[in-house]
C-alpha cells in the first residue's frame, strides 16, 4: 500500500488592510520533501478613519519575513530577486506607468527576509506580484510549518489623501505637525504586521 502524502493546509491566513495590502502564500509539493512557496501580493491604497477624519494611504515598501519550523530553504534555491514590475488589472482612461519595485534578500536558511522598495512611477506602490517563487523548502522532519508576515515601517507609510483631519486655513507649520502625527498614529496601526499567512505540512 502506498504512503499517504500529507496534505498542505493553510493553518491561518489574515489581511489586516486587504485594500492596502493583500497576500496570499501557498505550499506545492513538487517532489518528496521539496516544496515551491509562490507568493501573491496585491498593494494598493486604502482609506482608513482615523481621529474624527479619514486618510487614504499606501506603501512605498516593506518587509516580507518568513520563518521556517523543521524546513529549510538553501540559498542557491532561494528566488524573488530585483526588480519586479507590479501588473495593474485595472484599466484606466489615463495611462500610467507601472509600478517598479526592487526586492533585495537576506537572513538565514531558517529567517529569510525579503525587502521591497519603491523604484518607479507610482507615489506608492499598486498592481499584483502574482505566484512569485519564494524558493523551494526542503522539509526536515514533520510536522514542518512555513510563517510569512509583511511588516511595514513609518518610512513606507505614505498619506495621499485626507479629509477632516486639519484645516487648510491652519498655518503651514501646524499642518506638518499634524501629518507627523498622523502618520505615527498610522503607522502603529499597522503593526506588528500587515499580513499574515501560515502554512502547515504534515
Amino acid at each position: 500500500m502506498p504512503d499517504t502524502v500529507p496534505p498542505i493546509s493553510q493553518v491561518h491566513h489574515e489581511n489586516k488592510f486587504p485594500d492596502c495590502l493583500c497576500m496570499d502564500l501557498e505550499g506545492i509539493l513538487v517532489e518528496s520533501e521539496k516544496i515551491d512557496l509562490p507568493i501573491t501580493i496585491e498593494f494598493n491604497e486604502q482609506w482608513e478613519l482615523l481621529e474624527g477624519g479619514r486618510l487614504k494611504f499606501g506603501l512605498k515598501g516593506g518587509t516580507l519575513k518568513l520563518n521556517l519550523e523543521n524546513g529549510h530553504i538553501p540559498q542557491n534555491l532561494c528566488n524573488l530577486t530585483g526588480l519586479k514590475v507590479l501588473t495593474e488589472e485595472q484599466v484606466t482612461e489615463k495611462f500610467q506607468f507601472p509600478s517598479i519595485c526592487e526586492v533585495t534578500t537576506n537572513g538565514s536558511e531558517l529567517n529569510l527576509v525579503w525587502l521591497f522598495e519603491l523604484k518607479k512611477a507610482s507615489s506608492v506602490l499598486k498592481g499584483t506580484l502574482l505566484k512569485e517563487k519564494l524558493g523551494t523548502l526542503t522539509v526536515n522532519n514533520q510536522p514542518c510549518c512555513v510563517e510569512a508576515t509583511f511588516e511595514v515601517e513609518l518610512k513606507y507609510v505614505h498619506i495621499t489623501e485626507v479629509e477632516g483631519l486639519w484645516s487648510e486655513k491652519d498655518s503651514i507649520n501646524k499642518q506638518r505637525i499634524a501629518q507627523v502625527r498622523v502618520r505615527k498614529n498610522l503607522c502603529s496601526l499597522l503593526q506588528p504586521y500587515v499580513s499574515r499567512t501560515k502554512l502547515r505540512y504534515g
